[in-house]
């Protein structure tokens, strides 16, 4: 798992995910029709991207322990923390007894917007 975790594709496999996340959340807006095709569209994409992120936080939790296992632990690293706190909204968003109206759905993946900080993290030249 650690090779995983640490792996160049996986980073970019990541990156690839991060971008879609991005446009999708752009397109998304409270102005779309509630029913509509792309409102439809862009439910399955959020729904990919998180099961991703869900994927990648276990991943890496399982890779380096989650809080308690030394200096490298998942919560220990800023930017693991950042996405462990914008998965969880979304996590919560999906439960299948809760009944989340859009808009306010809307405001909870709004949280996401933060996501693209962690290249600022990883690249020199955006330091």
């Amino acid at each position: 798992m650690v090779r995983v975790a640490n792996g160049r594709w996986f980073e970019y496999f990541i990156a690839m995910v991060i971008a879609v996340s991005s446009g999708s959340l752009a397109l998304d807006t409270p102005l779309n029709e509630e029913g509509g095709r792309l409102v439809r569209v862009l439910t399955i994409i959020d729904v990919f991207v998180t099961v991703i992120f869900a994927v990648e936080a276990v991943i890496k939790i399982i890779a380096v322990g989650f809080v308690n296992n030394g200096p490298k632990s998942y919560l220990r690293d800023t930017f693991n923390l950042l996405d462990f706190i914008i998965l969880i909204p979304s996590l919560i968003f999906y439960l299948p007894h809760l009944h989340i109206p859009r808009k306010t759905a809307l405001l909870l993946r709004a949280v996401r917007i933060l996501r693209p900080a962690r290249f600022f993290n990883k690249s020199e030249n955006l330091q």
